[in-house]
């Protein structure tokens, strides 16, 4: 029987691709540089079950996917994506998924000055939320609003808030749990 920790690039150690953006309380950086949040406790778990150490790779979320896309022998250095990720069909294409571990809605947020209440509310409204995300494909869904994509770099949800805050968007959308605590 093959051991669990010859199943990992490295062994003894669990290759982590995450992003270093601030999805409090899902994930965040500490000033000192340490990972903390709801995913990186819940991954340490699991490392400890397994004997393995967690070593974090902050990757852009365009990145996540290809990244791990295997050869013969197996190239990649990294073993599992472990950042905010949605199970959708074509993220199926590129890799496995475990059982979920969390069930999380997304929300849309506005200026307290712009009194939404239903998506048919947002027509002509500019949306904002993180490109490639299941996130900003849903603005899709909402008859006549204006998808205004973020890269994901480490700040963008400090960008898309100092947007919103200056009208450069008019909503943002965003897991329910981030936009709780940025609401804040």
């Amino acid at each position: 029987m093959q051991s669990q920790t010859s199943l990992t690039v490295q062994s003894g150690y669990l290759n982590i691709v995450a992003s270093n953006f601030d999805a409090r309380p899902m994930s965040s950086m500490t000033p000192g540089g340490h990972r903390i949040g709801y995913e990186p406790s819940l991954a340490h778990a699991v490392c400890k079950h397994l004997g393995l150490t967690p070593v974090w790779h902050n990757l852009p979320m365009q990145d996540f996917y290809a990244c791990l896309q295997f050869t013969s022998p197996r190239t990649s250095p990294y073993d599992v994506v472990w950042f905010n990720q949605a199970i959708t069909p074509e993220r199926q294409q590129w890799v496995t998924f475990t059982q979920p571990y969390g069930l999380f809605d997304e929300a849309v947020l506005v200026r307290q000055t712009n009194i939404i209440s239903s998506p048919d509310e947002l027509r002509g409204q500019r949306v904002g939320g993180l490109a490639d995300s299941t996130n900003i494909v849903l603005v899709g869904g909402f008859a006549d609003a204006i998808a205004v994509p973020y890269p994901g770099s480490d700040k963008v949800l400090p960008e898309m808030l100092a947007a919103l805050r200056a009208g450069e968007i008019d909503a943002l959308i965003d897991d329910e749990l981030v936009l709780m605590v940025a609401a804040e």
